[in-house]
């Protein structure tokens, strides 16, 4: 095989490629329009009547590509060139949203309300070097059978579909690859941090003192609902002994506008690597009870039994 027909496969496996991605959000996109919808006008800001409009425009627009692309109707031309116009103003548009607020939601594949991801503008940008690729290069016409055509289209919707779930790939593959929680009974080894509210080093998980742990994110929309509760335990957990602090490696901009000022004054800002250490699993609403000699007592989610236990023990001291 020559170079001039493996770069002739290439292209028509690209140009499928990108024409199955956008079928699979027009597909996407007509299983859950309300919920597209919802999150055009809460997430990205957009008005309610610009979003009723915008539904069916964005799925006709990307209905259009996809058929023009897997038909090879004017690709070169015209589908092609607007498929690249379209996912790079989209990606830069919830790129902007990504980076400057809390949590963004688009269901662009029909997909759960899971927030957007950096895997999701991952993959966009993938497509983005795909598509300018395509174009950069010149077309060789290529003559294949129509087995060969199938063939081809179906490696290509193969791969389309890891595009569109790349989000979820790419976390089943680092969760199976994942270092195990800290085991229950040990020491916790420390780490260094910064106190958010003034830059102060401090070592966690402390010496002397019994300490809660707790590890939420911006972008974990189930975070935000335990601000208030976490907030008032701190008054009746100092009354007994206990020092809570919110462990973190998000940047400080993003902390302070996530977080009450209370919790401010108590969140410890780590290292990604360090961060890792204390949450292996990166799980978020998670908390670790470590007792005075420094070893793990209780480690889960911030809401299970344990959890309850110790708010019903912080009322107790409240109430005294």
């Amino acid at each position: 095989m020559t170079a001039m027909t493996v770069t002739a496969a290439a292209a028509v496996l690209v140009r499928l490629l990108v024409g199955w991605v956008f079928l699979l959000a027009v597909v996407g996109k007509l299983r859950s329009a309300a919920r597209f919808r919802a999150n055009l006008t809460e997430s990205m800001g957009v008005s309610a009547g610009a979003g009723a409009v915008l539904t069916p425009v964005v799925i006709s627009a990307e209905a259009a590509l996809a058929f023009m692309l897997l038909g090879d109707m004017q690709a070169r031309a015209f589908a092609m060139p607007a498929a690249l116009a379209l996912l790079m103003a989209f990606t830069a548009f919830v790129g902007y949203k990504y980076v400057t607020a809390d949590s963004v939601r688009c269901s662009c594949f029909g997909e759960a309300d899971r927030p957007l991801s950096a895997y999701d503008l991952l993959r966009n940008a993938l497509l983005i070097g795909a598509i300018a690729g395509w174009l950069y290069w010149p077309a060789a016409a290529v003559r294949w059978t129509p087995v060969q055509w199938t063939l081809a289209a179906a490696v290509a919707l193969l791969l389309a579909a890891g595009l569109v779930r790349l989000h979820e790939v790419i976390v089943r593959f680092r969760n199976a690859r994942a270092a195990q929680p800290l085991p229950v009974g040990e020491a916790v080894a420390a780490v260094m941090g910064k106190m958010l509210s003034d830059g102060a080093p401090v070592m966690l998980p402390g010496v002397e003192q019994a300490v809660a742990l707790l590890f939420l994110s911006s972008r974990c929309p189930s975070c935000r609902g335990k601000l208030p509760e976490i907030a008032r335990l701190l008054a009746p957990a100092t009354a007994a002994g206990l020092k809570i602090h919110l462990v973190s490696a998000e940047p400080a901009w993003r902390l302070r506008r996530f977080l009450p000022d209370e919790l401010r004054r108590v969140t410890v800002v780590v290292s990604a690597r360090r961060y890792a250490r204390l949450n292996p699993m990166m799980f978020a609403p998670y908390y670790l009870f470590i007792d005075a000699s420094g070893a793990l007592q209780a480690a889960g989610l911030i809401g299970d039994d344990d959890w309850l236990s110790l708010n019903a023990q912080m009322d107790e001291v409240a109430a005294a």
